[in-house]
């Protein structure tokens, strides 16, 4: 069973005992996973149907977290941003912002994360002093690069030398 803890930020994915939620979870967690795989290989398409029926899902749930909300609104904020909707794409990032930089349970990275997603948006719709200042927040060590090209490896030898010269 799960711990009934009454707050909206915490760990543990949903703050139900109700079993017909706790099964539309386990199925919002797993239509979202899907999503994500599909993404990666470029099934957009197929991926955002099963991103919204996630997101619909965990906003539906009484008690659902917050922070599992906020995973699904940067993981469809994402994929908006590579397919080019900036639009939608910063609605979500911002709702998933809102939570991650409010909500003394999630890692500070995961902030980073939506703010690098958030700043190439506002890049993209043209307004590079926003996307600046967002960029810098979290400076040296809380920020993440933004190109997501950049092979894991050069890009863990660089996060290395970096902390080496901090």
């Amino acid at each position: 069973a799960m711990s009934c803890l009454h707050s909206p930020y915490k760990s543990v994915p949903c703050d139900t005992q109700d079993p017909n939620d706790l099964k539309a979870l386990d199925q919002a967690i797993e239509d979202a996973t899907r999503a994500q795989k599909l993404e990666l290989i470029g099934l957009y398409d197929m991926a955002e149907p099963l991103h919204l029926k996630a997101i619909a899902a965990k906003e539906r749930i009484v008690g659902c977290s917050e922070i599992s909300k906020a995973i699904s609104y940067n993981a469809i904020g994402a994929m908006y941003t590579r397919m080019g909707r900036l639009d939608e794409a910063k609605s979500y990032l911002e709702k998933a912002l809102r939570i991650r930089e409010g909500n003394q349970d999630c890692h500070e990275l995961d902030a980073a994360a939506t703010r690098m997603y958030l700043a190439k948006v506002l890049e993209m719709q043209g307004d590079l002093a926003a996307a600046k200042e967002l960029r810098k927040i979290g400076w040296p060590k809380k920020m993440l690069c933004g190109n997501e090209k950049v092979p894991r490896r050069s890009l863990n030898f660089m996060m290395s030398l970096s902390a080496d010269l901090l």
